[in-house]
């Protein structure tokens, strides 16, 4: 299943992941950054974090690489 996500679908809390792969992501946000540049996926396995993009360049990186949303994976 191919997923084109969009910068509606960008909301903090929601996590994504894809099949074969055992890692989660879960979407954030800098809060101390007042602009559109202030997402991040932050690794559920480590906490890795994301340099900071606007909602639609994480939206174009999360289709280009195949991720998609947890509810579509369950």
């Amino acid at each position: 299943m191919k997923v084109i996500w969009g910068a509606e679908d960008i909301k903090p809390g929601r996590r994504y992941s894809k099949h074969g792969i055992e890692e989660t992501w879960m979407i954030g946000y800098i809060s101390a950054v007042d602009g559109p540049v202030r997402y991040v996926s932050v690794s559920d396995q480590d906490g890795m974090v994301t340099e900071p993009s606007t909602k639609e360049d994480l939206a174009r990186s999360l289709t280009e690489h195949d991720y998609l949303p947890m509810e579509l994976l369950d």
